[in-house]
């Protein structure tokens, strides 16, 4: 198929997949995603430093870095929120309940761990 996109032979993605599938992707990642807080652009910035110079991240991880870095900067938002308010808040009955931030916390941790895992 001519034109732009991943089917010209010689570039687009599908010469990067190729390239990486054989063993011969280049290693190095993108500037970090500007969608990404501040607290993320730094883990991005220093997982993308130690997997750079570990020589296993190419520019097709970019995505998994910038996810794990997003899950890495809300799990530390949420830890720091229930460190300063607990994990239990009251109710509109007054009862109490558990924090909002325990779910983000929670959600967060499993996002770290399933980008870790992809990761390696």
């Amino acid at each position: 198929m001519p034109g732009k996109g991943g089917w010209r032979a010689g570039g687009g993605t599908r010469s990067v997949v190729i390239a990486r599938a054989n063993g011969v992707a280049p290693v190095g990642l993108p500037p970090a995603p500007s969608w990404l807080s501040s607290s993320g652009k730094l883990e991005y910035r220093k997982l993308a430093r130690e997997l750079v110079a570990s020589g296993i991240a190419t520019r097709l991880d970019a995505v998994v870095v910038a996810a794990h870095a997003d899950a890495v900067s809300r799990l530390m938002e949420a830890t720091s929120a229930l460190a300063s308010s607990g994990p239990l808040m009251r109710g509109r009955d007054g009862l109490p309940v558990a924090s909002p931030w325990v779910k983000l916390a929670r959600d967060a941790r499993v996002e770290v761990l399933r980008t870790a895992a992809e990761l390696g």
